[in-house]
């Protein structure tokens, strides 16, 4: 009867061992995990903070050389239908420019004979 209960009190303690380790092992992931999941997270807010500053950068130099475009002093003028050159494709790069027979017919664009402007 002595032998058993030793034996029951060795088992539970190498089971209460395994418990308590298994329970600090998972306590020590969890508190990993989550300052991996913060650090990341203060990542994303420093990287969305930036691309709003990029963005806003942007459109501010953009609105800048607009403006600077409508200014007479620059000497910008809008184009004029006299000063654009108008090319007509070679046969030879409209045919290759088309795919096999099925998938022309099924995508096909009317044909219109304008020269392209550049």
């Amino acid at each position: 009867m002595v032998r058993r209960l030793s034996q029951l009190h060795l088992v539970s303690s190498a089971l209460a061992v395994s418990l308590v380790s298994l329970t600090l092992l998972s306590y020590g992931t969890s508190v990993y995990i989550n300052r991996q999941l913060n650090q990341a997270n203060q990542r994303l807010n420093r990287l969305q903070r930036s691309e709003q500053q990029l963005t806003t950068a942007n459109e501010v130099l953009k609105n800048h050389l607009a403006h600077q475009v409508e200014a007479p002093e620059m000497g910008f003028q809008p184009p004029q239908p006299g000063s654009v050159i108008f090319l007509k494709p070679t046969p030879q790069a409209a045919a290759s420019a088309q795919g096999p027979a099925s998938v022309v017919n099924r995508f096909a664009l009317p044909k219109v004979d304008v020269p392209l402007g550049y």
